[in-house]
């Protein structure tokens, strides 16, 4: 460095830069500095140009890294004597260039003839902030508290630490103000721990969010929590007979109440509103999403099929054939509806505007139960008491396939994780799986004498089943790995239906 002028000395600044592997806090430093700085820009008061320094193994102020030393540059400034503030940024390229990823300023004396070694806690400049809970999915109903770690980087992805706090305060929201509480809604050092503490409330789930001046939504990664567990709501009119549930196309779960031939809808917050079939008696069963973005059922007693819309209006469309006994129903890929016929040993087509065609069934007393679309364009449905699954095209021919095992009462069917149709074995205690050319597989239930009712494919890319006999929910894999949960229900209410939110 050239001689202070008079009135003038100098500031040393020592820089140690870890290796991008070092682990956090390796090594002790009065200030944050990213691995992935390459130079610095010092300004002083009083001085018109700022000092830029490159921090390199090549540079000329600066010593390699050797062992468990970092990378350590020396650099001098001229600055007036007396009291002056020194700003410091440090950059990622050489030169002052590309993104700054931390800066600080410190105010020091400077004294005559002699050099003045300067601290100053560079402050991490903020480019992401990623949110990661301990626990994302803790007991539901369980008071908890769960730790929620803050990952805030720098503009190379470097995990900003202490000491130094954060270039920009970050704020934290919860989106629920009931159930959950953070212990702080504010972020100034990184040290600076956080929980969640959750009071076992019915809460589904609550988004914990960040934000910080100048950092897009798109840099940012919420955290979801979300209690997981059993959750029963009660149905306003009692001994309702809840059958078949569906997703409906205004984002809310649809029902059948068979006893008292009414049809329901529940929220995702568990707030249920009910709906009276017209026909009194009809006993709805199935239900489905149609085409037309409204509701379909099959009503088994009245041997009709209906039509709801989201806000509650109903049609009904009488099934040719006398006491069919109408049970499943689907949309299919011709953009029809289907239905099986249970004692009619048919399969029915409805159109949206409501014109009806049948097609039966080659097996006599098979009754037709389940019905659901393949990957291949047909539709696949089960025969409960024939014990086959049968295929139908669009144009009406029916292919039968037997059960392997004898007497299994297949029930449910629904496509499954890996593009084949997934079926339940009501009495064989099984998961039936079959191709789109007839070939089975079967996987053995877990616990003896379950009765496996209920099919749906699960969010989480798994086949979920309710267990009527044995009061459990079973998960199954794509590798055919069986898990089950058992639901706490007591008494008859057993699970039956299950259906994808």
């Amino acid at each position: 460095m050239p001689a202070a002028p008079s009135g003038a000395s100098s500031a040393a600044f020592v820089i140690r830069i870890p290796s991008s592997t070092a682990a956090s806090g390796q090594f002790a430093r009065p200030q944050y500095v990213s691995p992935s700085t390459q130079s610095l820009q010092i300004a002083v008061t009083g001085e018109a140009t700022p000092v830029v320094a490159n921090l390199t193994p090549a540079s000329p102020n600066c010593t390699p890294a050797s062992g468990s030393k970092p990378l350590t540059c020396t650099v001098s400034v001229t600055a007036p004597v007396g009291t002056d503030t020194f700003t410091v940024a440090m950059y990622a390229q050489q030169n002052a260039s590309g993104y700054v990823l931390s800066k600080g300023s410190v105010t020091a004396t400077i004294t005559a003839n002699q050099s003045t070694p300067v601290n100053v806690v560079t402050q991490g400049v903020i480019s992401a902030i990623q949110l990661v809970l301990g626990g994302p999915a803790p007991a539901y109903g369980k008071p908890s508290k769960i730790p929620l770690t803050v990952n805030v980087k720098d503009a190379s992805g470097n995990v900003i630490i202490a000491p130094g706090n954060y270039a920009t305060p970050i704020a934290l929201t919860d989106s629920d103000a009931k159930y959950t509480t953070l212990s702080t809604t504010s972020l100034t050092p990184p040290s600076a721990s956080v929980t969640v503490s959750y009071n076992g409330g019915p809460l589904s789930s609550a988004t914990i969010s960040a934000a910080a001046s100048g950092i897009p939504a798109t840099r940012i990664t919420n955290a979801v929590f979300q209690p997981i567990g059993f959750r029963n709501y009660a149905i306003p009119t009692a001994s309702s007979g809840t059958y078949i549930m569906t997703a409906g196309p205004d984002g809310n779960l649809w029902f059948a109440e068979r006893d008292k031939s009414k049809i329901g809808r529940i929220t995702p917050a568990g707030t249920i509103a009910e709906f009276v079939v017209p026909t009194s008696g009809s006993n709805p069963l199935y239900i489905t999403t149609g085409p037309d973005h409204n509701l379909w059922f099959s009503e088994y007693y009245g041997n009709k099929i209906a039509r709801i819309t989201p806000a509650g209006a109903f049609t009904e469309f009488p099934v040719p054939t006398v006491n069919a006994f109408p049970q499943g129903i689907t949309t299919g890929p011709d953009g029809n509806i289907w239905f099986t016929e249970f004692l009619g040993d048919k399969i029915g087509r409805i159109t949206t505007g409501g014109t009806i065609t049948e097609f039966a069934v080659p097996t006599a007393s098979s009754s037709p139960l389940e019905i659901a679309p393949g990957s291949d364009g047909n539709l696949w449905f089960t025969e409960y008491n024939a014990n086959k699954i049968g295929r139908i095209t669009p144009g009406g021919a029916i292919t039968e396939y037997v059960v392997p095992t004898a007497n299994s009462q297949p029930g449910l069917i629904g496509p499954g994780p890996n593009g084949n149709l997934w079926f339940t074995e009501y009495t064989g205690n099984k998961l039936g799986e079959i191709t789109t050319g007839g070939a089975f597989t079967e996987v053995p239930i877990t616990t003896a004498n379950s009765q496996p009712s209920g099919l749906a494919l699960g969010p989480d890319g798994n086949l979920w089943f309710t267990e009527l006999g044995a009061n459990q929910i079973g998960r199954i894999t794509p590798a055919g790995v069986v898990t089950e949960f058992s639901t706490g229900i007591t008494g008859t209410a057993a699970p039956i239906w299950i259906a994808a939110g």
